[in-house]
Formats: C-alpha cells, sequence, structure tokens
C-alpha cells in the first residue's frame, strides 16, 4: 500500500513539473500547439482569397474583413466535427461569437503556394440574397484600420492623369490625403503581375461615391485612378 501511494505521489510531482514546463514553454504563444489553433495559424498565414458570391455575403455582415481576421486571431474555435478533413483541400468550419460560422478551404502545396480561401459565411445577421457565380476570386482586403495605418505611414503622391480627374469631378487635391477615412468597402486586385499592391476603396466624397485606386509600394502610396463609383465603365472624363 505505501508503494502504491509512493507512485501515486511521484506522479503527480511529475505531472504538475510537466503541466508548469508547458505553461512556461508555451504560455506566450496563446497555446498555438493545440489543433485548432494550429489550424488557424496555416490559414491565417496563408493568402486567403475570396469569390464575389462569398465576399457579398461578407459585405452583408460587416463592411470590413475585420470579422475575418477576428475569427483566425482571437474569438474563433474550430469545430472538427463539422469540418471536412479527409479530402484532398481540406474544409474547416471556425465559430465565432453571435451565432457566426465561417468555412475554408486548405490548398496546401509543398512550394510556396499554398493558399486558403473563405468559402462560406453563416450568420443570422446576414440578411440578403446573393446571387453572384464566386468564379471572381480576389485576395481578401485586409482590415481597413491595417490598410489605413499603411497609407498613412508612406510617402504619399498621385500618378499625373489625378489632375485632369480632379479638374473633371472638381475635387480639392487637399482631401486626397484623408479620402481613404471615408470609406465603404476595400477590395483588393486580383492581377498576379503587379509589383505593388493595389487597392481599390470606395469612398464618399461631397455625398458621392468614387472608386479610387491606391498603389501601394515598399514606402509610398500613390493614387492611381479616380471615377465616380456608378460609372467606372465609362471615361467620362476623357483623361489619358
Amino acid at each position: 500500500m505505501d508503494k502504491f501511494k509512493n507512485r501515486i505521489k511521484y506522479y503527480l510531482v511529475g505531472f504538475l513539473l510537466g503541466v508548469v514546463a508547458v505553461a512556461f514553454f508555451f504560455g506566450q504563444r496563446g497555446c498555438t500547439w493545440l489543433p485548432g489553433n494550429r489550424v488557424k495559424s496555416v490559414i491565417a498565414e496563408n493568402t486567403i482569397i475570396i469569390g464575389d458570391s462569398v465576399a457579398a455575403l461578407l459585405h452583408c455582415f460587416s463592411d470590413d474583413s475585420q470579422p475575418v481576421f477576428d475569427l483566425l486571431n482571437t474569438n474563433g474555435n474550430v469545430d472538427f466535427g463539422g469540418s471536412k478533413t479527409r479530402i484532398e483541400q481540406k474544409e474547416y468550419k471556425i465559430d465565432g461569437p453571435d451565432g457566426l460560422s465561417m468555412y475554408f478551404k486548405l490548398y496546401e502545396s509543398l512550394n510556396d503556394d499554398a493558399y486558403s480561401e473563405l468559402i462560406d459565411i453563416k450568420s443570422p445577421k446576414i440578411n440578403c440574397k446573393v446571387s453572384l457565380s464566386n468564379s471572381n476570386k480576389s485576395p481578401l482586403a485586409l482590415p481597413k484600420r491595417i490598410v489605413f495605418q499603411i497609407i498613412e505611414s508612406h510617402n504619399f503622391s498621385y500618378y499625373p492623369i489625378i489632375d485632369c480627374q480632379l479638374d473633371c469631378y472638381s475635387i480639392e487635391i487637399d482631401s486626397l490625403k484623408t479620402w481613404h477615412k471615408s470609406a465603404v468597402s476595400i477590395q483588393t486586385s486580383n492581377d498576379p503581375s503587379l509589383v505593388n499592391r493595389v487597392y481599390n476603396i470606395i469612398t464618399v466624397y461631397k455625398g458621392k461615391e468614387y472608386a479610387v485606386q491606391y498603389e501601394i509600394g515598399e514606402n509610398r502610396t500613390r493614387i492611381k485612378n479616380i471615377a465616380l463609383a456608378s460609372q467606372l465603365k465609362n471615361n467620362l472624363c476623357n483623361c489619358e
């Protein structure tokens, strides 16, 4: 009996030491070694793409991509029971607060071209109908606050064509530096040939919505184009 008690004592001491060691080595990493957190880290570290219909669902839920990044970085829990992990491109269901669920497909690769796709969003707060094809894919834009920080931390300029467009739309040049703060939505260009990242921002100026292209390089931000959001397919200003 004494031997049994001693074994229990040693086992408990060893177990407690193990708990302390885990807390010491992993406590500052947010338990990234847990399966659910590892899945979220892999999804978040890849480029995340989104199709047009899912992007419309996201816009019904929020005017920003912040809920997606919150789900992956802080308040999301992977529902392995609702996920599909035995198929080639694994699909994961991640649940968030207030009945929110997002579904991601993981395209893994031995090369550097692995990526994730947000394939569906479900929430009691989504009450709009979407009829798009979801065949037009583009990278998921960063949250507004991150894009704003990047824009504001860079040297600011614009392409020569902007002078003509400012005159055409009667826009004050001094307003350009703060246009992004009135952003209604943000999208990223899906053109892989572009060296710099291009953000298409819909913003409001004097009661009208404008589509503005921001080209963001390593150290500077430049405005490439300005057009009325309702007239994107028509070159009303004839600026070249």
